[in-house]
């Protein structure tokens, strides 16, 4: 998980190309998300708006006395074609089972189908490839269950674009999750955008996250910096140091 507690290293000595540090001013305990935008993105054929996930998660001590505990989300913008199963649909949390890395060029294409049927089975991998235009492209075939046949076998097969990967497994930060159905053609070019929210104790990566909780995110800007410093403050609510 890329959250630490504690000072971010000084800008010119950070080893991510991205760093966002919050200092908590308030007396509580308290759950940070991070969330994240991959960039402009469209789906044939069309259908319901993506659900947000929470992207990145950290817990910061609340203040004691005088001393103000602070920590730092740090991460690089790898791409990646994540497909897994979120528990319930609109709610729960994203869990992936398989991710294709997409080259940092942006031009990757990823055909997708599925292994078994549903209920009983697994999105997965059929190749990946140079699309020879820019940005990523995923493409599922017609062996990938329904949404009737989903529904039917109480479950939801999601996938998410992912940015920054989490663990020596492979795993990817997913950021958000749409339904995966047969002969979809997914696109998106890259152009990450980043907020965070003081989110719900108990709150973990790749939950998925009620559109209310969503619309108080603070923007976080890395225009021309790679270190970014936030206070939260007593009155919870999120400003520039």
């Amino acid at each position: 998980m890329p959250f630490r507690r504690g000072r971010v290293p000084k800008e010119e000595e950070a080893v991510s190309p991205f760093n966002l540090e919050i200092w908590n001013e308030t007396p509580n305990d308290q759950t940070f998300v991070m969330l994240a935008d991959p960039g402009t993105a469209s789906t044939v054929p069309s259908g319901p708006a993506p659900l947000p996930l929470a992207w990145l998660v950290g817990v910061i001590p609340g203040k004691v006395g005088s001393v103000v505990s602070t920590g730092y989300f740090y991460w690089a913008e790898d791409f990646a074609y994540a497909l897994g199963e979120i528990s319930a649909k609109g709610a729960g949390g994203f869990l992936e089972t398989v991710a294709a890395p997409l080259s940092a060029g942006g031009d990757d294409s990823v055909a997708a189908g599925f292994a078994g049927s549903a209920g009983h089975g697994a999105p997965k991998l059929v190749s990946i490839t140079k699309a020879g235009t820019a940005g990523f492209t995923m493409k599922s075939d017609a062996s990938v269950p329904t949404a009737a046949e989903q529904a039917a076998a109480l479950v939801y097969y999601a996938g998410c674009w992912a940015i920054d990967e989490v663990d020596t497994s492979g795993r990817y930060a997913a950021t958000q999750a749409r339904q995966y159905l047969p002969n979809l053609v997914e696109t998106l070019a890259p152009a990450p955008a980043y907020s965070v929210i003081a989110g719900p104790a108990q709150t973990f990566a790749g939950d998925v996250l009620a559109q209310a909780v969503v619309q108080g995110a603070y923007d976080v800007d890395f225009a021309g910096v790679s270190v970014v410093r936030l206070t939260y403050t007593a009155s919870n609510t999120f400003q520039p140091r």
